[in-house]
């Protein structure tokens, strides 16, 4: 009896953390839409974004904000 329990308390927290997952999917479609992106250039962007995180890291955000305003010839 008491591992029934067990069992349904992790059903019981799954199927909340489903519902969530379900819901952070329908947002990000939504997003997508709403940028009009294609299901291609969201994921070109997603891995551009890594890269640039993986570069600042390296490099240090300071240097990396500095090349971006350089890149934006000193507007932002």
């Amino acid at each position: 009896m008491e591992a029934r329990r067990f069992y349904e308390a992790i059903v019981s927290r799954n199927l909340k953390l489903v519902s969530e997952l379900e819901e952070i999917e329908a947002a990000r479609r939504e997003v997508v839409r709403q940028l009009g992106l294609s299901e291609e250039g969201l994921e070109a962007a997603l891995i551009l974004q890594w890269l640039l995180r993986l570069y600042a890291r390296r490099v240090g955000e300071p240097s990396v904000l500095g090349l971006i305003k350089k890149l934006l010839g000193g507007r932002h």
